[in-house]
């Protein structure tokens, strides 16, 4: 997959190793680690909100 990301940022697009790796983590924790707390689950939700118009710049 990482060969994959490098390809596209040598395209132009606007993802490299470390904003999939970001992003597969809030993926998994939000989807597979199930926050405990509540806490948890804001901090993971306002950093996926921050990401939005990297997404939408991305998926253009």
């Amino acid at each position: 997959m990482i060969d994959l990301i490098n390809l596209m940022e040598k395209r132009g697009y606007s993802i490299n190793e470390n904003l999939w790796l970001r992003m597969r983590t809030l993926r998994n924790t939000l989807t597979h680690d199930y926050p405990e707390t509540k806490e948890q689950v804001a901090q993971a939700l306002n950093e996926l909100y921050k990401l939005i118009p990297r997404l939408e710049k991305l998926l253009g």
